[in-house]
């Protein structure tokens, strides 16, 4: 009796410290929400940030014309770097989109060779069972059937070397993926 009673002292002190110290999902995610750093380039629209009165613009306003002097220099030279920025960061964005659809390509490369060296396999031992299972053929032309197993294993040493290529070119281009500042869902 005594040893139930402090079993369950015991087991009740570690249900209030767990259920003490225990952070609710929602909280944790609020506080991570909260020391996260804003991205400054893009902006995400949230019901919190969300306009409720007039209309969104997909647009923006109306650009205001200007007049443009020859003291107008730096806007000029702030608007041409700002230009330079876009420019730049367009030929990025073009590519890591060129670097996806080589990803893309070369995982169905990876794929065909992958297939096609399982399909040899596959022919390859049919054959053998059928070789080995008569003993007249093993009698009969066992030098054509080592040239044939000599051909084989150098189509597969040639399959499998181009299936490691593939894969190499691949982690190569996940790299410069990375690189690049694509995520590893992108490339992968």
């Amino acid at each position: 009796m005594k040893i139930s009673r402090v079993l369950s002292a015991v087991v009740l002190a570690g249900a209030l410290s767990v259920t003490v110290c225990a952070q609710s999902l929602g909280d944790a995610a609020r506080q991570a929400r909260a020391e996260k750093p804003p991205t400054p380039q893009t902006k995400v629209y949230t019901n919190d940030n969300l306009p409720t009165t007039g209309s969104i613009s997909v647009l923006g306003t109306a650009p205001v014309p200007s007049t443009a002097s020859s003291t107008d220099a730096k806007p000029a030279k702030a608007a041409a770097g700002a230009a330079a920025e876009k420019s730049q960061a367009q030929a990025k964005q073009d590519a890591a989109e060129k670097t996806k659809a080589d990803a893309e390509a070369q995982k169905a490369e990876i794929s065909r060779l992958e297939r096609e060296l399982d399909i040899a396999t596959r022919e390859w031992k049919l054959r053998q069972a059928a070789y080995y299972a008569d003993a007249g053929n093993q009698l009969r032309d066992p030098t054509s059937w080592a040239a044939e197993e000599r051909k084989y294993n150098d189509e597969t040493a040639q399959k499998k070397q181009a299936l490691d290529a593939a894969r190499q070119k691949l982690e190569d281009l996940q790299e410069q993926g990375r690189k690049l500042g694509m995520n590893s869902a992108a490339t992968e």
